[in-house]
């Protein structure tokens, strides 16, 4: 989360993050830190990544260039 909170301090605070069901972004922790920087949490339905599709397309991305250099 410290990356997280490093790019706020840099970028500011947005109103609302989209993410999927990752066990990360579904835990207390990552809540209760949203929360109390009054931050809306929404997530994507589950096994449905299209609706996150620029973020998966960039997952995708860097995949293959690890890939590609491995």
């Amino acid at each position: 989360m410290g990356h997280v909170l490093l790019a706020f301090s840099e970028h500011g605070l947005p109103e609302a993050i989209r993410t999927d069901n990752e066990a990360m972004f579904t835990s207390r922790p990552w809540l209760a830190m949203l929360g109390a920087l009054g931050i809306v949490a929404r997530r994507g339905p589950p096994f449905q990544p299209w609706h996150n599709g620029r973020i998966e397309r960039l997952w995708g991305t860097l995949k293959q260039a690890i890939g590609r250099k491995g």
